[in-house]
């Protein structure tokens, strides 16, 4: 809820952050609303030319721009079922 209100109040990206050492704890994490690592992953392809194929693997709600942009997604079975 927090993090949907400072999306939508300030405009920022606000990805939710598992705890790794308390699973009913978060971190939030606020930048700019064009940045994720799914940005940063389709610009660095474009900025290197890659022309193979793209592998990211993640296990958290910050890592799913990422894993949209990649043509292979690893995620850890310990991810949020949102993230599977």
């Amino acid at each position: 809820k927090i993090a949907n209100r400072i999306e939508e109040g300030l405009g920022l990206h606000v990805p939710l952050i598992r705890d790794p050492y308390h699973e009913n704890y978060y971190v939030v994490q606020a930048t700019h609303a064009d940045i994720s690592k799914g940005t940063a992953l389709e610009d660095l392809i474009r900025l290197t030319a890659a022309k193979g194929v793209v592998i990211a693997a993640g296990d958290d709600h910050n890592d799913l721009p990422m894993l949209k942009a990649a043509h292979i997604k690893i995620v850890m079975e310990t991810a949020p079922e949102k993230v599977l």
